[in-house]
């Protein structure tokens, strides 16, 4: 194994993530790949993200239905308008939201039938 006989687990496992990032970053066709990526780590408590909250959006829970990997824009279009750290911020509370109380979230994202999810966006358009 990799880990076997290792002293610095932490960074190794930073440099094996930066890897593999990489990896799939470089597999990608060069105008699908992203040109900002946002990392968190896990024993950071103040970005705890419910990433389970993402199968409960329609559009990935419809599709989840076996493994494979797939690429999604998750901020839409909004880095157009309010700067990565904004739409960051707007993605946690959206996704806590969801993982607390679903049908609440869904209902706030999307009140009535006039509320429009362009076909290739996750989330109804919010205006700035």
């Amino acid at each position: 194994s990799v880990w076997a006989g290792q002293k610095c687990l932490g960074q190794l496992a930073k440099w094996k993530t930066a890897e593999e990032v990489a990896a799939l970053v470089r597999s990608l066709p060069v105008e699908e790949q992203p040109k900002q990526i946002i990392l968190t780590r896990k024993c950071v408590l103040e970005v705890h993200l419910p990433f389970q909250a993402c199968l409960k959006i329609d559009k990935f829970g419809l599709k989840a239905t076996e493994p494979q990997m797939v690429l999604y824009n998750i901020y839409d279009d909004w880095l157009k308008s309010i700067s990565s750290y904004t739409a960051f911020s707007r993605l946690v509370l959206i996704l806590r939201a969801l993982h607390v109380n679903n049908e609440k979230a869904k209902m706030l994202l999307k009140p009535d039938k006039t509320m429009v999810t362009e076909l290739l966006h996750i989330w109804p358009s919010i205006f700035d």
